[in-house]
């Protein structure tokens, strides 16, 4: 171990910021193996953190924020439909040593961390070329939204099933079946709609209100059916459920 002597006979003294240093990190308990007293474990020593469990040293810190940064716009550049690092998947390519002081150090730079993964605020999902097809088509549902395009206009915007398909992991749509999509909030607005109608009510009647066409109505009646919303009182006649 790097030590200073505290006299021409006297013990040496462990340098505590420059084991650290060495190592990147350490537990307060290795140090205590070399020799370091109780009370100099939990003093602040110039360019050593304090982060949970483990002492890091301030160039380990200053890289693993670096790599994490580099990591993070590497992801969000490759794989835009899932622009979010695995945390674990980023403690191994900084080498810090576990996934809270890893965390401690996203955030210190400036990042976002949740759900045990980190890229930078604000980032949503994107489908990289198809992006600008997407947003057309999020801008049509806002003003008409139950006029779930045809299959044409979807091929025209760049969206097939695999786009689509991300989009809706994503959280930004929702498919009642194939290519038949709406916005996530458009089940709740059709059942504003739904819920004025006078109970039961027909498929027809539910068309009407929701100024669509049959092609988009019976697979939403359909999916408010297996969300439990609405139900079938007889072959022809829905009620909401109350």
């Amino acid at each position: 171990a790097s030590t200073e002597p505290l006299g021409p006979s006297g013990p040496r003294r462990v340098d505590i910021a420059r084991e650290v240093e060495r190592r990147g990190a350490m537990r307060p308990r290795d140090l205590a193996v070399l020799g370091v007293p109780p009370q100099d474990l939990l003093a602040d020593v110039l360019g050593v953190r304090h982060v949970g469990e483990w002492l890091v040293g301030e160039s380990a810190w200053q890289q693993w924020q670096s790599e994490l940064l580099a990591a993070v716009q590497r992801r969000i550049a490759e794989v835009p439909l899932d622009p979010w690092l695995r945390l674990e998947e980023a403690r191994r390519l900084t080498g810090a040593p576990d996934v809270a002081t890893l965390t401690a150090a996203a955030r210190d730079a400036g990042l976002e961390v949740g759900e045990g993964k980190v890229s930078r605020p604000g980032v949503r999902p994107s489908l990289g070329a198809a992006e600008p097809g997407l947003q057309a088509l999020e801008r049509q549902l806002t003003e008409h939204p139950f006029a779930a395009p045809e299959r044409g206009q979807l091929d025209a915007w760049g969206l097939g099933a695999r786009e689509l398909a991300a989009a809706e992991t994503a959280g930004r749509l929702v498919r009642l079946v194939d290519d038949i999509v709406l916005l996530p909030r458009g089940p709740a607005l059709a059942m504003r709609e739904l819920a004025a109608l006078d109970q039961p009510f027909t498929t027809s009647a539910a068309r009407q209100a929701l100024g669509t066409t049959r092609r988009v109505v019976i697979p939403l009646l359909e999916h408010l059916d297996a969300r439990g919303w609405t139900r079938r009182v007889d072959p022809t006649h829905r009620e909401v459920a109350r």
